[in-house]
């Protein structure tokens, strides 16, 4: 993992495969699982069939997604309505692609943040050093695919992970 994200951060080409999007998941559910139930944190999917292949870095997209749960149980942490939970969803995205939601019930990302939480550096965590999604979103574009927030209307925030559905070329990076 640590020898990839040296790679992407040296703007060196990192090995891209096709990939099923729900077994990365996977993968990454039982990474963080433990986490989350240490905290007392329910963490579900929601699983779309039917989806095509993206091209991606395993590695890469797992970290991804390490990252956007790992910033849901910490959310959560001293949120009062932790039985709710964090769930992971899977579905086609507009453009073909596959859609993928992180959504918690946490405290959400404060209104004067914004945006901005995206920019290296800014974070809302006390002990945070605000690189985490920076890096997340720059690897989702380095795919052609977009990171994005939005609050969580039933409280909380939802991360939105758009990837590109795969092509028979890789494009160059």
């Amino acid at each position: 993992m640590i020898e990839n994200l040296r790679k992407f951060i040296r703007k060196q080409a990192t090995e891209r495969q096709w990939l099923d999007v729900n077994h990365v998941i996977a993968d990454v559910v039982k990474l963080i699982d433990a986490d989350a139930h240490a905290e007392g944190i329910r963490l579900t999917t929601q699983y779309a069939v039917d989806l095509p292949k993206v091209q991606a870095n395993a590695v890469q997209l797992q970290q991804v997604l390490l990252n956007l749960t790992r910033n849901s149980v910490d959310a959560m942490q001293t949120a009062i309505d932790k039985e709710r939970g964090i769930c992971i969803g899977t579905e086609r995205g507009e453009n073909g692609g596959v859609r993928i939601t992180v959504t918690d019930h946490g405290n959400g990302v404060p209104p004067q943040i914004g945006d901005s939480i995206f920019h290296p550096f800014i974070t809302t965590k006390a002990d945070g050093l605000g690189v985490g999604l920076a890096i997340s979103r720059t690897i989702v574009q380095s795919y052609g695919g977009s990171l994005t927030y939005r609050d969580n209307p039933e409280g909380g925030a939802i991360f939105v992970v758009e990837l590109p559905q795969g092509t028979e070329i890789f494009e160059a990076q």
